[in-house]
């Protein structure tokens, strides 16, 4: 309670000042200003402002030594800009002009939240819609097969739902959805493992010819499933070049990130130096 009367007794300390209640009328029209809190609510500020400004006006308070009628003046052309100000900000500032009635399911922003994504369709159509896209560009051999628009298909499906006519046969296109998906994901596996597969001979290939830029005659071949055997071929092979060439951390590493699980080493006779990678 004491802060109590000491606030109040300091508020009213202040407004017993020129100064004070000149200060307190231009910040209460700056706040009821901001748009905000409502155009009425804005406007009830400034003619607050202007009530005060009379009354100021009217005890004949000196304000920064101005007296008369133009006390008067400079108060209510003072409120004005004040008022004007922030309205500004509030035009300015994203987000300040926000009213709490904005989202009244009248208002168009309300209409635009609450509509849905995609027009709301029955069981039938969704069926439809699922043999459609999983007979469009069906195409499950050749050198660029197509399963249809699978996600496409699910999607539509799944919003079929037992007490749905056609539920059952959505069931039954659903195995189908199922059984094309193991197909897609076998057919992008197989194809991975093929192009990896030929990457290996690439890479093998330019090693070759790195080695043969610093004057080294080595044949190099890859074998195995997927060719993940990479045999290096070199007549002068011996321990000292075995250990240089397998030393190189670098050259170790490329090869692993190539997939190659075994290295060879041979001088094409009786030398031969087998490495797991």
């Amino acid at each position: 309670m004491g802060i109590i009367h000491y606030l109040r007794a300091l508020i009213g300390w202040a407004l017993a000042r020129p100064a004070g209640r000149c200060l307190a009328f231009v910040t209460c029209t700056f706040v009821l200003s901001l748009g905000r809190v409502g155009p009425w609510i804005s406007v009830t500020g400034f003619l607050l402002a202007v009530l005060a400004c009379i009354g100021l006006a009217r005890h004949k308070v000196p304000i920064f030594k101005i007296t008369g009628r133009r006390r008067a003046g400079f108060l209510l052309t003072g409120a004005l800009l004040v008022w004007v100000l922030g309205i500004t900000i509030t035009q300015r500032t994203p987000g300040m002009n926000h009213r709490p009635d904005a989202l009244h399911n009248d208002s168009p922003l309300a209409s635009e939240q609450q509509s849905p994504r995609m027009p709301v369709i029955d069981a039938s159509a969704h069926l439809a819609a699922a043999k459609e896209a999983l007979a469009d560009g069906y195409r499950p051999t050749g050198a660029d097969p197509c399963w249809g628009r699978v996600a496409d298909a699910r999607e539509h499906l799944l919003q079929i739902g037992p007490s749905d006519s056609g539920y059952l046969e959505a069931r039954t296109l659903l195995q189908e959805v199922g059984r094309r998906e193991v197909q897609i994901e076998k057919w992008a596996t197989e194809t991975a493992s093929k192009l990896l597969t030929d990457q290996r001979v690439t890479y093998a290939q330019t090693l070759e010819k790195e080695y043969l830029k610093q004057g080294m005659d080595i044949y190099i071949t890859v074998s195995g499933a997927d060719n993940t055997t990479i045999r290096l071929k070199y007549v002068l092979m011996s321990r000292p070049i075995v250990y240089q060439l397998t030393s190189d951390e670098d050259a170790m590493n490329a090869l692993r990130q190539q997939g190659f699980k075994k290295l060879i080493l041979t001088d094409g006779y009786d030398s031969t130096w087998t490495y797991d990678l």
